[in-house]
Order: structure tokens, then sequence, then C-alpha cells
């Protein structure tokens, strides 16, 4: 898949996304794998960023473990993904959770120290070096 979209690329075999991310992300220009996988490291490195080809984004199926006699359970989630499916939630939780898109930053929560005090978030994790007490003191 990766010589139909990059035929002229030098593709290189890492152990794993550990090694690309954390050993030799500085010296290669990409890594490929599932974009679920990719959104999960993302997180923990968030100057990479998850593409996905297009037109033909793979799509990989959905499962769910049930035991062999819960019948019950399992029509119930294959009813229930095909609600979701149908409706476009699934689709939807793919594009914000996996790619990211529609993410709205949060705003930080009322904080005493910032909201009160007039701290900012550099005060309150003790980044500053020097102390200046409330009251304009020197």
């Amino acid at each position: 898949m990766v010589r139909r979209y990059l035929p002229t690329a030098e593709i290189e075999i890492l152990s794993s996304p550990r090694e690309f991310f954390e050993e030799r992300g500085e010296e290669l220009d990409a890594f490929v794998f599932a974009a679920e996988l990719g959104a999960a490291w993302t997180l923990l490195h968030p100057q990479y960023a998850v593409v996905l080809p297009k037109p033909d984004v793979v799509a990989i199926p959905t499962a769910w473990p049930v035991a062999l006699d819960d019948l019950a359970t399992a029509r119930f989630l294959g009813t229930w993904f095909e609600l979701k499916r149908a409706n476009g939630m699934l689709d939807r939780l793919y594009d914000r959770w996996v790619l990211g898109r529609d993410a709205v930053p949060q705003r930080p929560r009322w904080s005493v120290l910032r909201d009160v005090l007039g701290w900012s978030d550099a005060n309150a994790a003790g980044e500053l070096d020097e102390y200046r007490p409330l009251g304009g003191g020197d």
C-alpha cells in the first residue's frame, strides 16, 4: 500500500512505534501504521499528526469480544453498531477521537490563584524565578 502512494520513497522497517517517536523521528519523514494507534501516540507526541491517504481510506472492522454462549449480548451489540453506523455516530467519533477534527480547546477550570489572585499559569506552576508578594511590596 505504501508503494502505491509513495512509489519513490525509501522504506525502512522499524521494530515499534516507540522507535520512531522516541528515537528516530527526527531523521525519518513519516511512519505508516493504523490511524487509531497513531492517534494514541500523538497524545504523547503532539508535534506529530495523523494523516489519512485520500481518496482510499482503509476501513478497519470493529469487533467486540462476547462470550460464546451469550447470544443476547452479541445481538444487542450487533444492532447497536448498525444503528450507530447508520446515524453517523461512528464516523463522528472516529473523526473526533482519531483524526482530531472539531476538537475544541478546553478552557482551564476555575482557579482561586488565576481567577481571584490573578496569577498566571507560570506562577501557579512555580516556574517564575522570583517571588512577588501580593500588595506590591518590594
